[in-house]
């Protein structure tokens, strides 16, 4: 007998599941590998590939389950599929066949006889879900539209992974150039301390001079074109290379001028100081490593600060100093490398993974959830609670646009007076502008682009997001967050809280259908408590029986007439 559908409960428990996989790892196999496993158990497929795009490169196989990713055939092996899984891609559609579809075996790897059914689905333009079933009856579209709704978030995590590990890769590539280029500054100091131990013995041996002239001189010749070498080396450098010995740079590379816009004539000034390279906030923890330093303390060699730029434009800088014996006294030679742009990456990489796990929260409250105003608090609390977004607020509107019901976390007694203009039919711009379009409405400088929203006010050095809560073409209401103005929304986001407002409008939508249901029973036993009513007041004799001739209800007029108490009368036959 051919095994029944999956019921919803069951593609939701998937879709949960599913979701919590995603959001668990960094590790791109280890991610794939649980989210192909939980599919495979909870569909009761055959078996089931992950496919991702290396680049520019094929689909490769990363994770399976119900086969070993080293028993798929090599490229030359499944070429076909390769190509009829780029025609998938490209149109961005699952597809579903089943064995009695003329193409049906061009969708394996290693056909066994046993399969009858094969699910196929696109993971945007990275990844291919790859799934085998022995029995029809559970591939289905639904599981097809479930398991396509997981695309977006299963393509956000496997860049968020990508990202990750090439982050990590460059960290361990710059680490090595640091190293080889503190070696490099090691021997340079090392043919310095040679050079004058040789100038002391040429003193010392002033009567051999004329004998030693020719050696030394090509010993100095040999010193110039080593501190030649070195000195290309370093002004070649991406990163800024220094060497500073009371407050004055004494060496600076052509990078110094490049990242922080002083000349090499300004920097080798008098007048001029390591400090002015500092910004205001870092300045402590600069000057007191300088401190430390001068009583004979340790200090780590690695440090991170905030640097400024001549134009007075603030960089994220890492720096690696190195102590050493210099004119007497004591000199830093160090490595300064600008890394603005990876700890932007890194706050980004953060923020998405708090967004992620504040949906993850949201859709838990939604499977447990079924009171709409403890819900729509609950969702305003948990966005904020994850620090993924700052402050957030949801109103739900009638079909005019009267306010319905609201929920706030982050505003407190702010939310007060914008809750009254929601009141009067009042809405901001954002949530006009969303109310009239699907896609998030993002309002980067509220002061100025919402002057007349009083929440403007609440929102100094932040952005926000708007979008409406529709699903099944009913438009609940709005949903509307903000966010630190350093991590603009990027196109990932934007699906992510377009996905959360889809998830608490079909949350909202779910809570309808009970409520309705809930209702029409409500009528139905007002309805038939009115009927038995009338039925137990009337003179004459009524009864019901069921389709056995057993009295299943009856009046008391009818009691009377027959002579019967109504506890011998229950389930008597009326043949009898």
């Amino acid at each position: 007998m051919e095994k029944s559908r999956i019921s919803f409960a069951q593609n939701l428990s998937i879709f949960y599941e599913c979701a919590l996989a995603i959001g668990n790892s960094l590790n791109l196999a280890g991610m794939l590998h649980q989210v192909i496993h939980t599919i495979v158990r909870k569909t009761s497929a055959v078996r089931g590939i992950i496919w991702v795009k290396n680049g520019e490169e094929e689909l490769r196989p990363v994770a399976s389950a119900g086969i070993r990713i080293g028993d798929v055939p090599p490229k030359e092996g499944i070429g076909s599929l390769l190509g009829v899984f780029k025609q998938i891609q490209q149109r961005g559609q699952f597809v579903l066949r089943d064995k009695e579809d003329k193409d049906f075996l061009q969708y394996f790897t290693i056909p066994t006889g046993k399969e009858e059914a094969v699910l196929i689905v696109p993971v945007n333009n990275v990844a291919i879900l790859h799934l085998v079933y022995a029995n029809r009856g559970i591939a289905d579209e639904t599981l097809g539209n479930m398991l396509a709704s997981l695309s977006p978030k299963l393509n956000i995590a496997i860049n968020a992974c990508v990202a990750h590990e090439n982050i990590t890769k460059e960290i361990r590539v710059r680490e090595e150039t640091e190293n080889e280029l503190r070696k490099k500054t090691d021997e340079f100091i090392s043919s310095q301390k040679e050079l004058q131990r040789l100038y002391a013995e040429s003193e010392e041996a002033r009567r051999s001079l004329l004998s030693l002239l020719e050696d030394v001189t090509e010993r100095e010749k040999a010193l110039r074109e080593s501190e030649e070498k070195y000195r290309n080396l370093i002004d070649q450098s991406q990163d800024v290379i220094y060497l500073l010995h009371q407050g004055k740079f004494e060496l600076i590379n052509n990078r110094f001028e490049e990242l922080l816009g002083y000349t090499l004539e300004e920097a080798n000034s008098p007048d001029f100081e390591f400090m002015n390279l500092v910004a205001p906030e870092s300045r402590g923890l600069v000057e007191e490593r300088t401190e430390k330093v001068g009583r004979g303390e340790t200090v780590p060699p690695r440090y991170e600060f905030t640097a400024l730029t001549r134009d007075g434009a603030e960089l994220e800088v890492e720096t690696s100093v190195s102590y050493i014996p210099y004119k007497e006294g004591i000199a830093a030679q160090g490595i300064l490398r600008d890394i603005t742009e990876r700890k932007r990456a890194e706050r980004r990489i953060e923020h998405l993974n708090m967004v992620l796990r504040a949906i993850r929260n949201v859709n838990q409250l939604i499977t447990r959830e079924k009171d709409r105003d403890r819900l729509l608090k609950g969702a305003c609390e948990i966005l904020i609670e994850t620090r993924g977004y700052h402050r957030a607020w949801i109103a739900i509107l009638d079909e005019s646009g009267g306010l319905v019901t609201s929920a706030e976390a982050g505003f407190g007694e702010g939310f007060l007076s914008f809750l009254e203009d929601l009141r009067r039919g009042e809405l901001p711009i954002c949530g006009r502008k969303a109310l009239g379009q699907s896609d998030v409405v993002e309002v980067t400088e509220p002061l100025t682009d919402c002057a007349h929203c009083s929440l403007a006010a609440k929102h100094p050095g932040r952005m926000m997001m708007t979008v409406r809560l529709a699903h099944a073409g009913k438009v609940y209401g709005l949903l509307s967050v903000s966010v630190a103005a350093g991590l603009n929304a990027h196109e990932e986001e934007r699906a992510l809280f377009g996905e959360v407002a889809g998830d608490i409008a079909f949350a909202l939508y779910d809570i309808e259908l009970e409520e309705a249901r809930q209702q029409a029973e409500k009528r139905l036993r007002e309805s038939e408590e009115k009927h038995r009513t009338i039925l137990e007041n009337i003179e004459e004799g009524y009864y019901e029986v069921d389709i056995a001739g057993n009295f299943t209800f009856f009046n008391d007029s009818l009691c009377r007439i027959i002579g019967y108490p109504p506890d011998e009368l229950m389930g008597m036959n009326n043949r009898q």
